[in-house]
């Protein structure tokens, strides 16, 4: 891991936030929302693509002793646990009460790190998905920053799925009950998210096969994602 210490204590942060979320953990073990994720890959991403064991070693990491004992403690539960699980254990996992401890003591770690996330703060949560609407309903914007003809930097068509769906994880906020927008306005949204749903499973395969450099123009201009937009517009117009 590189020594750049605020980027590791970050993704650090990251790890600790997406080991405490079980309501995302459940959508993506059981593969009933739009999030990548395993109770195997928890583990690899954990310890190994976050080397929290090897930050911990460190010196500069920023924490005082009271938050790097609660990840020491976090870190040895997870190491533990990791050492005696079948190596691809079922989504079942989720309810053993070994990995619940889990989840319980990253929530703890969570609130002394003094993590922030958007499901704590609901109202910049609900700014964050309207302005992706924003961005997916303004075709010429997508357009010039997928074909690089703007001064709005470059974008690829597909990131607008990881940031609509993992970024602002607008799963996540449809399941509140405390969103601060209306029945008309929710399923607005809900009807925008499942015809991305639709247009990503639709184009795995052409993903493969299509050229890189050809895939901002073929999606630039396809009627899927014309759809996508008109829908995004629709949207738009209705959270006003």
């Amino acid at each position: 891991m590189a020594a750049d210490m605020r980027i590791w204590r970050r993704l650090v942060e990251d790890q600790v936030d997406d080991t405490a979320n079980e309501d995302m953990q459940r959508r993506a073990w059981f593969g009933i929302g739009p999030e990548a994720d395993s109770p195997d890959e928890r583990f690899n991403k954990f310890l190994g693509d976050a080397s929290v064991e090897d930050f911990l070693e460190r010196s500069d990491t920023g924490f005082n002793e009271e938050q790097i004992q609660s990840l020491r403690y976090l870190t040895k539960l997870m190491r533990n646990l990791c050492n005696e699980t079948e190596d691809y254990p079922p989504p079942t996992f989720i309810d053993d009460h070994r990995w619940q401890k889990v989840i319980a003591a990253a929530k703890e770690t969570k609130k002394i790190l003094g993590i922030i996330t958007l499901s704590d703060d609901v109202k910049n949560w609900r700014r964050l998905i309207e302005q992706q609407v924003n961005r997916i309903a303004s075709g010429e914007y997508l357009r010039s920053v997928w074909l690089g003809t703007g001064n709005n930097g470059w974008d690829a068509p597909f990131e607008h799925f990881n940031k609509f769906f993992r970024d602002v994880d607008v799963s996540g906020f449809l399941m509140r009950n405390d969103t601060g927008l209306n029945k008309q306005q929710l399923q607005s949204i809900l009807y925008l998210k499942e015809l991305m749903l639709s247009v990503w499973d639709e184009t795995i395969e052409e993903r493969k096969t299509i050229p890189e450099e050809k895939l901002l123009e073929t999606y630039s201009n396809d009627p899927r994602w014309k759809k996508v937009e008109a829908a995004a517009q629709h949207t738009q117009k209705i959270l006003g």
